[in-house]
């Protein structure tokens, strides 16, 4: 392990105040528990804060919807070149997500909404172990342990990385490709040739999770590393080549074998609208002004954004002790404010994209805030943040216990039992502290975490669950419907509703082109579910009216269409 500007008896917690403790003076809690069994705490701690409940948020997002949905048509149809959504190709985003979907389901014989976020829990669980490994070897084992807990519970991690998307495997496939390029750099013989390796394959499977993004991020880390890397220029930019090379015959196998399906001037079509069009022009969902990032980085990262002002003690590299410590603020630089920077000239922008540059990030701020030599108002900031910590963790269990009569009173059970854990986590970090017993405090911790992701779960996530009841909707739909009928949608098309009636959909999107297709009869004695603001009550002419549903903000209608038909209804076209 290499050493860094800071010594052992400058010991500090995690709030960053100085310690002295009567167990061992030169280890501070952080350290202590960094240097016991750190990956198993890491992965129990993890595991703790993402695996109980990952059903509870319910399946309302297209882009979670559209997953899982594409997962269980490769299962279905056995095409595993091809991704498909409603029976059509779907070539949006690469298949590699879709793929271990489906193989983490295959087991239970359907996609279901735990074995569609699985993975993307397994991702992050095995980026923190990366992360921590990292950091322990390049900076120290209390710096790696902070950023791996950052890395797994900042905000925008955690809301990717408990559901069915394609963030937490990008995040993982990228880190590995960038820490294998690292490696590539500074190794000789065998580990050097491993760490290409290692590199290429990671690289080329998040091509395949989603397109160009890890591409840039890696190409802008090799090229700062080329400039600043302290190696042969021309050594970096072979070893660059080679991992490009690798990652290019890894993507080439499928890109091959879709191009002989659907055709290579279809495909050459979908990259320019998913790469140039997307950084030429903004859709209405994602377009941004330039200075976006930094304040959407500073949301993504809490609460650990907190710790952004530590970021001065490393400000500047000419500062730290040594060639191999420039080195790695150099690497972990542009990987994380390089891509931020170039990223920010793209006109589409969306918080979401910057998620791979979080381990960066978490990185750098263990490393500024761990660090020593803190100037005044510093040591100043350590205390307020020290104190606010400590008046807020005294005070959310009494907040938790009450605010479930707001959120959700029916709820009361849940969220004063949270309530009580959390209290009971909060006394025992007060009493290992205060007899020094490390081991309580880690208790401590977990019992934390654990009242939170129950309250997480049955209050607030369980409130959620009954303002979209999709699940429920999607079954009472299908009780209707014969085993091979389609339901017809018009104006409109939501994969997760589809997910869960588990029945194709006939999409109208024009109005008129469904009123015709009733006319000529070849929709009759059939089911259409349509938007309430579309087809108002009593607007829908002889149709007969099923029932109807609120979900979240929108009103659905389930109506039959009768073997004779006198009256058409009039349908809006959607906005």
């Amino acid at each position: 392990m290499t050493t860094d500007c800071r010594t052992n008896s400058q010991s500090r917690n995690i709030v960053g105040n100085s310690t002295n403790e009567q167990m061992n003076p030169q280890l501070s809690w952080l350290e202590y528990t960094a240097s016991t069994h750190p990956y198993l705490r890491l992965l129990i701690l993890a595991g703790l804060l993402y695996l109980p409940w990952l059903n509870a948020e319910p399946l309302r997002s297209e882009i979670e919807g559209n997953r899982v949905l594409v997962a269980r048509e490769m299962l279905q149809n056995g095409d595993w070149v091809v991704p498909t959504l409603n029976g059509g190709p779907y070539l949006y985003k690469p298949p590699l997500m879709s793929w271990v979907i489906g193989l983490f389901s295959y087991p239970c014989g359907d996609v279901t909404v735990w074995t569609g976020r699985l993975p993307s829990v397994l991702s992050v669980l095995a980026l923190v172990c990366l992360v921590a490994w990292w950091g322990r070897k390049e900076l120290d084992a209390r710096t790696g342990f902070l950023a791996a807990v950052m890395a797994a519970s900042s905000g925008l991690v955690f809301e990717k990385g408990s559901r069915a998307e394609v963030e937490a495997l990008l995040m993982l496939t990228t880190t590995g490709s960038l820490i294998g390029l690292w490696y590539a750099i500074r190794e000789k013989g065998r580990l050097k040739v491993g760490a290409v390796l290692l590199a290429g394959v990671a690289l080329g499977a998040a091509i395949l999770v989603k397109g160009p993004v890890a591409p840039v991020m890696f190409a802008v880390t090799a090229a700062v590393m080329l400039v600043v890397g302290g190696q042969s220029r021309v050594s970096i930019l072979l070893v660059t080549l080679c991992i490009a090379g690798i990652a290019t015959l890894a993507v080439l196998p499928w890109v091959v074998l879709l191009s002989c399906r659907v055709g290579f001037g279809r495909l050459l079509n979908i990259v320019e609208g998913q790469v140039v069009r997307r950084v030429q022009s903004a859709t209405k969902t994602n377009i941004e002004p330039f200075w976006f990032y930094p304040p959407a980085l500073l949301g993504g990262l809490l609460p650990w954004s907190f710790l952004i002002p530590g970021l001065w003690l490393i400000r500047n590299p000419n500062h730290l002790p040594n060639t191999g410590k420039r080195a790695q603020w150099f690497f972990l630089t542009a990987w994380s404010v390089g891509t931020l920077i170039l990223f920010s000239f793209s006109s589409g922008k969306e918080n979401r994209y910057l998620i791979s540059t979080y381990p960066a990030w978490a990185l750098l701020l263990a490393w500024g805030w761990l660090a020593e030599q803190d100037p005044q108002w510093l040591k100043k900031y350590r205390a307020l943040l020290g104190n606010l910590v400590g008046w807020a963790t005294w005070s959310l269990p009494f907040l938790a216990a009450g605010a479930v009569f707001f959120i959700k009173p029916q709820a009361w059970f849940w969220g004063v039992g949270a309530g009580a854990i959390l209290l009971i986590a909060r006394l025992a970090a007060a009493w290992g502290q205060r007899i020094q017993k490390k081991e309580l405090l880690f208790a401590a911790l977990l019992l934390a975490v654990f009242g939170g992701k129950m309250y997480w779960a049955k209050v607030y996530q369980s409130r959620q669950a009954d303002l979209y009841p999709i699940q429920a909707f999607g079954q009472e739909i299908a009780d209707h419907l014969r085993p091979d009928e389609r339901l017809i949608a018009v104006n409109w098309y939501h994969s997760y509703i589809q997910f869960f009636v588990k029945h194709p959909f006939d999409i109208f999107e024009n109005p008129k082109t469904f009123r015709n297709e009733i006319a000529s009869g070849r929709l009759r004695d059939r089911y259409v579910l349509v938007l309430a603001d579309d087809l108002p009550q009593g607007a829908e002419g002889s149709l007969t009216v099923v029932f109807e549903k609120k979900i979240g903000r929108s009103g659905y209608r389930l109506l039959y269409i009768p073997k004779e038909v006198s009256v058409l209804p009039s349908i809006r076209k959607s906005r």
